[in-house]
């Protein structure tokens, strides 16, 4: 009888040099977030943003770059709650997938069911804040809701029309906003999110009209990948990818809110204010 075991995975893409499959295993074990090593960029119930799991608090005063390459694009399953039971129970994830725009979206039919919850279309991508005690932080924003996934798609519209004019400077830093509405079912206000464009640099961190180095001590460059080259293309599916709205009105360029262009920019980050060291969130 032989020594030697069938495995189904042999030649599955494992890693085949065993230090590198360590160093795989290390990298998943140590991540706290979950999210891509990065930490959580989220939107509270009163328009405020936040990172991390404590909670850090963000103003309209922090810049973030948006990395044009990292755009996803897929579906979350979450449990289905009672009406009467939404202030008590917390929310359950029981699914998710997720595809980088330079793949088709996956299909809503063919995912699993669940009994107790649903599919809802998702979008994704990562950021870096670039400025305060916490510049190089990585995060990674994820949502499902109407006004972040518009959001979303506006922002990437203005990136499309920024490529396509043949600039080099595709990178956009943005603050971060919301904005409001009553909400005639549920009473009270509901906030969407808002990404402001302050002002563009391109993969080297060089901020446009300026060709110097955005950071006194550069934060990690913004990643290119291959699927660079297809941006205008892979973003426009991700523009339309269930066709639930239609998209020049989706896409309206005033939603983004894009800011004018200052009277003086700074020429760096280091030069940009500092905002003051941030909080934690207290628990709600």
């Amino acid at each position: 009888m032989s020594d030697k075991m069938p495995l189904a995975f042999a030649n599955a893409g494992v890693p085949t040099e065993v230090a590198e499959l360590a160093q795989s295993l290390n990298n998943f074990s140590v991540d706290p977030t979950g999210f891509d090593g990065c930490e959580l960029l989220k939107m509270g119930k009163a328009g405020e943003w936040e990172f991390g799991l404590d909670g850090f608090e963000m103003s309209t005063d922090d810049h973030i770059a948006i990395n044009p390459s990292s755009f996803e694009h897929g579906f979350i399953a979450w449990k289905i709650i009672a009406e009467e039971n939404r202030r008590t129970e917390k929310p359950e994830k029981l699914g998710e997938i997720m595809l980088p725009i330079s793949q088709p979206a996956p299909h809503k039919g063919s995912l699993d069911n669940f009994p107790n919850g649903d599919w809802s279309e998702q979008v994704k991508f990562k950021a870096q804040i670039l400025d305060g005690d916490e510049a190089g932080t990585e995060l990674v924003y994820k949502t499902s809701s109407g006004g972040g996934k518009k959001a979303t798609r506006a922002l990437t519209r203005i990136m499309v029309n920024r490529i396509n004019s043949g600039s080099s400077f595709v990178v956009p830093i943005v603050s971060l906003d919301s904005s409001s509405y009553k909400n005639k079912t549920y009473g009270g206000k509901t906030f969407n999110p808002e990404f402001k464009v302050v002002y563009w640099v391109n993969f080297e961190g060089e901020k446009e009209g300026d060709q110097k180095a955005i950071a006194n001590k550069p934060a990690k460059k913004i990643a290119q990948t291959k699927a660079k080259t297809k941006t205008p293309e892979i973003v426009e599916d991700l523009v339309d990818l269930d066709g639930e709205e239609d998209a020049s009105a989706l896409l309206d360029i005033e939603t983004v809110n894009t800011a004018p262009a200052a009277t003086e920019e700074p020429e760096n980050v280091a030069d940009v204010p500092k905002p003051s060291s941030r909080r934690r969130r207290s628990a709600r």
